[in-house]
């Protein structure tokens, strides 16, 4: 039951902007929200644009897409970008 109700906060943040999401207060803890968070702070103070969130896939990645919609960015759990 815990793991269903960190999976549907995840699912309520599909399309904020790293920026809301660093400045999220998570309610429940688990690998997945640990990942996006990280992810998150990583693509707003390195960026500074508001990219949108798309996707948060099983193994912690996160898919960004770029403020105009023209791109997107995968963040690995490790925190390895890869620009597409």
């Amino acid at each position: 039951m815990y793991k269903d109700k960190a999976n549907r906060e995840i699912d309520s943040l599909i399309g904020k902007s790293a920026g809301e999401i660093c400045y999220y207060n998570f309610r429940y803890h688990s690998l997945r929200i640990q990942a996006l968070g990280s992810a998150a702070e990583m693509m707003w103070e390195n960026i500074k644009s508001p990219w949108i969130l798309v996707e948060v896939w099983n193994d912690g990645a996160t898919v960004w897409q770029s403020p105009e919609g023209d791109a997107t960015t995968t963040v690995t759990a490790e925190g390895d970008v890869r620009a597409e």
